[in-house]
């Protein structure tokens, strides 16, 4: 076509974007069209008579079509649009009076990075983030820096979600097919008209981290190889606003706040970006750098409290409280004041009253009531058991992912031995192979920055 009848490809291809506006997800053709439109698309630059699809004008119009396809259900129509939108950045790229792509990229940007926390198959995945690098490298600094400040807490929030939760709907973006919309539409008035009940699309299933529904459990693996994915997208695209030298404070203090968070995963988030981000320049924000080490550093210099575990508070709670009733039902009438508030006890006051203070309880209570007590104690001390392994799991990962983060920043402390504890516990503990690599990935650079100083860590 191009070679024997070029003055055909402008209908062609204005054809093909028509085509998208009418298909939906059931459309048997979709996957060719997008296909078909994307290969035609990067050889329209040798085309003649398509400067009317080509102007800025109609892109800000057609491109819009591509994002319903993003979460189609078959994986090879995933990978022709996002084919069909490298084809027109890396022209655009090339052409730098291009404005549609100004007027289309928080969206763009939005689409690419559900892609990256929701995508399960690899070709796919890989495409996203070239996508993704594309679309940051081809916007112009205004409109990128613009996005970015609006959007940067939600894409924060949406990684930080805890494993197995759905992520919010909040924050995620579902693009419409617009004919099969209007088709709905008429449909629904018809209804209406006809005085039939007029039932409610279901809406998006809710999906977790790693792509999975909320129905399926993912390895632990998958959803943490997620996390470092988007992190390693939000570290490209900071670098490449550092490298351009613009002021970031909406960025700034969106990752301040997750890092003064007292939610465990959002502190390993942040130190996640941050070590993303220091790979990719050297031009960042000195103040920025002081004020997220400054809140890395709490973690290092002492334990802290999760919101993890409030859960764990409340069981224990109310296991205190029926451990109590029980003593107070088998008779011990001092079990009230003895045992006190349920409400203001701690996981190690619950444990002393379940191994110290019940061994003095049993006797104020018959043999035949000792069992039923020892039940409740159990479970009491089940649930100080399970709250002190999770603490120590949680306390593992941020103490290792704080210390990689001040690392990266190569703004060292003047002790450096709490970063080296939290990376060696790392090495010696974590279950998970991604974070013990980045506690040796860490490790190894920590020692060479410190290789001048006296006594050198190494000894």
């Amino acid at each position: 076509i191009f070679a024997r009848e070029p003055q055909m490809v402008s209908n062609i291809v204005g054809t093909l974007w028509e085509a998208l506006y009418e298909m939906d997800d059931l459309t048997a053709s979709t996957g060719s069209i997008l296909r078909l439109l994307a290969t035609m698309l990067s050889l329209r630059s040798h085309a003649v008579g398509d400067a009317a699809l080509n102007s800025d004008e109609r892109l800000v119009d057609l491109v819009p079509r591509l994002w319903p396809f993003f979460r189609h259900a078959l994986s090879s129509v995933r990978e022709a649009v996002l084919d069909a939108l490298n084809v027109l950045l890396v022209r655009s790229s090339k052409q730098i009076t291009d404005t549609w792509l100004d007027a289309v990229l928080p969206t763009a940007l939005r689409h690419v990075y559900q892609n990256l926390l929701i995508e399960e198959t690899p070709a796919v995945l890989n495409l996203s983030l070239d996508v993704w690098k594309v679309l940051v490298r081809t916007a112009s600094p205004a409109a990128l820096l613009s996005a970015v400040s609006e959007h940067i807490a939600s894409w924060l929030e949406l990684l930080s979600t805890p494993t197995g939760k759905p992520l919010s709907q909040d924050h995620m973006l579902v693009a419409r097919h617009q004919g099969a919309q209007h088709k709905a539409s008429s449909t629904k008035r018809a209804k209406l008209e006809d005085g039939g009940d007029a039932a409610k699309k279901p809406g998006p299933v809710p999906v977790v981290l790693g792509g999975a529904s909320q129905a399926l459990a993912l390895e632990p693996s998958v959803v943490l190889d997620t996390r470092f994915r988007g992190a390693a997208a939000l570290g490209h695209l900071l670098g490449h606003l550092s490298t351009l030298a613009l002021p970031m404070p909406a960025v700034g203090q969106s990752l301040l706040d997750i890092a003064r968070s007292k939610t465990a995963m959002k502190k390993i988030v942040a130190s996640m970006v941050v070590t993303a981000w220091m790979k990719l320049t050297t031009n960042a924000d000195a103040a920025l750098l002081g004020s997220l080490n400054e809140a890395f550093h709490e973690v290092l210099a002492k334990p802290i409290g999760y919101d993890e575990m409030k859960d764990f508070v409340g069981r224990m709670r109310g296991e205190v409280k029926k451990l109590k009733g029980i003593y107070m039902s088998a008779g011990f009438a001092g079990a009230d004041a003895a045992v006190g508030d349920p409400a203001t006890y701690t996981m190690e006051r619950a444990e002393h009253l379940a191994k110290v203070l019940t061994v003095e309880f049993d006797t104020k209570v018959s043999k035949n009531n000792v069992d039923l007590c020892h039940i409740s104690r159990d479970a009491l001390l089940s649930v100080v058991a399970d709250s002190t392994a999770e603490y120590g799991r949680l306390q593992l990962a941020v103490g290792a992912s704080v210390a990689a983060a001040v690392t990266s920043t190569r703004l060292l402390p003047e002790k450096l031995s709490p970063m080296i504890v939290q990376l060696m516990n790392s090495l010696k503990s974590e279950p998970e192979e991604a974070l013990q690599q980045m506690s040796a990935n860490a490790l190894a650079l920590l020692l060479a920055l410190s290789a001048g100083r006296e006594p050198w860590p190494g000894t």
